[in-house]
């Protein structure tokens, strides 16, 4: 055991309880091992978690995360919600927890992000090859204006 913690799960007090990189969830009167949350109860949490005027249009369990949220466990369950900014909420099947909140415009700053960082696969590395190699040709175009700068100013003083 490696960590615990108390804490309301849909008005049950259950423990979560970490372990080897694993988390469980315990009822905290029974001592019993909760199974992972089904649909129904994954609707009900993203309905407490979503603050909108949408209703839940799908819900999907993924066994495997899509980009948006490719970092997190899965399974994941996958909330689409039907409002105007196509907001999509993702819950962890073992601890009801929100692992994330994506909108419409969340994945237009991601979009734009993968520009700014360079990395057009996962949008994540900051300190990939290509960003390496722009950053030093910019460094090189300063120096090199930096450098003519100076001697066009040596050049005029030798002709006066």
């Amino acid at each position: 055991l490696t960590g615990f913690r108390l804490k309301q799960l849909m008005g049950q007090t259950v423990y979560e309880l970490h372990q080897g990189g694993k988390t469980t969830l315990v009822d905290s009167t029974t001592g019993v091992e909760l199974p992972p949350l089904d649909e129904h109860q994954a609707r009900r949490l993203a309905s407490s978690f979503y603050r909108g005027d949408g209703s839940i249009q799908s819900m999907h369990l993924l066994k495997e995360a899509p980009n948006e949220v490719a970092k997190r466990p899965v399974p994941l369950w996958q909330a689409n919600f039907s409002d105007r900014g196509h907001t999509t909420l993702y819950l962890s099947t073992t601890t009801g927890e929100l692992l994330a909140r994506r909108h419409s415009f969340w994945r237009l700053y991601d979009f734009l992000w993968m520009f700014h960082i360079m990395d057009y696969e996962t949008r994540s590395n900051v300190n990939n090859s290509l960003m390496r190699v722009a950053a030093s040709t910019g460094l090189l175009f300063a120096l090199s204006g930096i450098w003519l700068l100076v001697y066009s100013f040596r050049k005029r003083k030798a002709a006066i």
